[in-house]
């Protein structure tokens, strides 16, 4: 099973297991005084959304070299084990050990690259650091930066996929945890997980932007042996007649959508580069639906992340999952996150840690529901869908015995009598079925070794966490906002084609959103002009995000600009600022391009027959598509001319 740190960064770390007969301390089921629940929100039927080019790598470095490369030396035999850690109960899973550089790259690597000239003239270098051997790598960056620099992660191996691009204010204290250390006023930051063992980073200036102005280095490096189902354990057919202690793929079983689709596997990576692994899931709250899904809730256990610097961190996999109960998809596809999370509240005594990831939710994803009832009675069915060591997700049944105090942790027991956990499966949901709706009722703190007598767990009640701390926040309802537009899509300002709508962004959780109406089949521009860095989301009505984008032509212009080929509907155009420090004025331009359409009748169709009074034909076009537009018909006599 699962869970407790061994970071030694929070008091639940020098908490020790001390066998279960000396910590249980069974209690009978009692009903909570009160209880409030939340129906799931469903996922969005849409694919997911087109990434900003302005996270390409102006190079092709599959063709193009870097200027410098940076290789680790291969692991010592104490840095494999240490990595490698399948965690005691009360721990998160380890799954990658911090590293260094070799001293001779440990300085300033801007000041070392050699930079090319770019058509915008602006300069671009770039730089690897590998690690050998490992399965996935995260480097610690501290920078300083100049107006319009960005910095940006590829992948060697793998071109296409984009990530996430780091800007002056990301490496400012307005943008990270007040906890994380800085030197300098200048903090760290770890870069997404780049698969393979080999990180690639790009810096581009812009034309008036001296090399001088940059400074770079890498103070830490993660070498993650567990980046992909390939490395598991669980990567073998699990048969569908497994018994308890063997997993089960959630292919394997007959599921509803939500809340299987709410669970994510989470990786997080604390200040020494060691990198840990457990199990998420995103829930539901009261707030507008467009701020569930943009900013979305996600409950986890709070020995996994406990911290704001952990959770600045914080990667998410979103279906990641087997398509067939015999794993013969040995690595599935997924979606990633990598934007971090704010720490919302923490919770020792119920294992809860509830997070706001700053990403939007993936559009196949949903929200689960919750209930906070505490009065569950022994036996009461229970299912738990978790990402055990990181694999791929993976499905676990059984029933309450009874409520119970484990290290401090009020808890349920549960016994398992379809499938198990094991390490990395902390902090993954509990749920019951109420009123034929799956809601969660507790978080995964851990358990011992499974035994196929009687494997069990132990799960956080979610009750005593939701009435001590993460009520407020699920059930909160901010107040309408007192500006220009508004904030959700309920009160969207209506703006046509053509149109020219001034907004003013007015501190760093400010959003306008505007309701757009298309009318027939063409391509939507949408953008805005000013000096305030905006972000902006194209949404379709069911709250699906369509297209998102940060600047238009970094590092000139940091205004949003998205183009996207649309159908005939109702849309939403959300405005936000980069950071809390984007405020200010802008103006957003909605355009619609129709294109000319051409259709061309084949001659026979269109040619008369003879007639004794001349030639007399007839044409029917007949309009089966959502377009509008003109027809022109030409007729041409037998020599090609026309009348």
């Amino acid at each position: 099973m699962v869970c407790r740190d061994v970071r030694g960064a929070s008091a639940l770390a020098r908490r020790c297991w001390t066998g279960l007969v000396g910590c249980l301390a069974t209690s009978a089921l009692m009903t909570g005084a009160h209880a409030d629940s939340l129906d799931e929100l469903e996922p969005r039927s849409a694919r997911e959304a087109t990434p900003p080019s302005s996270w390409k790598t102006r190079n092709d470095y599959t063709r193009v070299a870097v200027s410098r490369s940076i290789v680790l030396p291969a692991l010592t035999d104490v840095e494999a084990r240490t990595g490698s850690d399948v965690g005691e109960p009360g721990q998160p899973m380890r799954i990658g050990v911090g590293r260094q550089l070799p001293a001779l790259d440990r300085g300033d690597l801007a000041s070392a690259l050699t930079w090319t000239v770019l058509a915008n003239g602006g300069r671009v270098a770039a730089f690897s650091v590998r690690s050998p051997g490992a399965g996935g790598i995260r480097v610690a960056v501290r920078a300083t930066l100049p107006p319009g620099a960005a910095l940006r992660f590829f992948a060697p191996g793998d071109p296409q996929r984009r990530y996430p691009v780091f800007k002056q204010n990301d490496f400012t204290p307005a943008r990270l945890a007040a906890d994380q250390p800085s030197v300098d006023g200048v903090h760290t930051r770890w870069s997404p997980t780049i698969l393979g063992d080999t990180v690639g980073i790009e810096i581009e200036i812009g034309p008036s932007t001296g090399e001088s102005e940059v400074s770079l280095r890498i103070v830490g490096v993660s070498h993650i042996h567990r980046a992909s189902a390939k490395t598991s354990r669980s990567g073998n057919a699990t048969p569908k007649s497994a018994t308890a202690c063997e997993p089960i793929h959630v292919a394997c079983r007959t599921l509803s959508t939500c809340p299987n689709s709410a669970v994510a596997q989470l990786s997080f990576t604390d200040p020494g580069g060691d990198s840990y692994v457990c199990t998420g899931t995103a829930v539901n709250s009261e707030r507008a639906r467009d701020d569930n899904l943009d900013a979305p809730y996600l409950l986890t256990a709070a020995h996994c992340i406990d911290t704001q610097a952990l959770a600045d961190t914080v990667e998410s996999r979103w279906n990641y999952e087997h398509e067939n109960c015999d794993a013969s998809d040995p690595d599935p596809d997924f979606t990633a996150l990598h934007g971090g999370a704010e720490l919302v509240v923490r919770d020792p005594d119920s294992d809860g840690s509830l997070l706001r990831l700053r990403d939007a939710l993936p559009n196949s994803a949903c929200l689960a529901g919750w209930n906070s009832d505490g009065g569950w009675a022994g036996g009461t069915d229970v299912t738990s869908l978790h990402h055990p060591q990181g694999d791929p997700k993976q499905f676990a049944g059984g029933s309450i015995a009874a409520t119970t105090i484990i290290e401090e942790v009020d808890a349920i027991r549960v016994t398992w009598t379809d499938g198990l956990t094991t390490g990395g499966s902390s902090g993954a949901g509990l749920f019951t079925t109420v009123d034929d709706s799956d809601v969660l009722i507790g978080t995964l703190y851990g358990g011992p070794a499974c035994t196929v007598a009687q494997p069990i767990d132990y799960y956080g009640r979610f009750d005593r966490f939701f009435d001590n701390h993460a009520g407020v926040h699920l059930q909160h309802t901010d107040p309408p906002a007192d500006d220009d537009h508004g904030d959700t899509v309920a009160s969207a300002t209506v703006v046509l084609a053509g149109s020219e709508t001034a907004g003013d962004i007015l501190n760093g959780a400010d959003a306008d959103v505007f309701r757009i109406v298309v009318l027939r089949r063409d391509t939507l521009t949408v953008y805005t002009t000013g000096q305030v860095d905006t972000v902006g989301r194209l949404k379709r009505e069911d709250g699906s995000t369509v297209m998102f984008d940060d600047d238009a032509d970094f590092p000139s212009d940091t205004n949003f600009r998205i183009e996207a080929d649309v159908v005939r509907g109702i849309y939403f155009v959300k405005v936000t600022g980069y950071d809390e420090t984007a405020i200010g004025n802008y103006q957003l331009h909605v355009e619609f391009t129709a294109a000319e359409s051409k259709i061309l009748v084949p001659f026979f169709l269109a040619a008369a027959a003879y007639e004794s009074e001349g030639r007399q034909g007839f044409v029917r076009i007949v309009n089966h598509s959502d377009r509008a537009g003109d027809v022109r018909i030409m007729a041409t006599d037998d020599a090609g001319i026309s009348p």
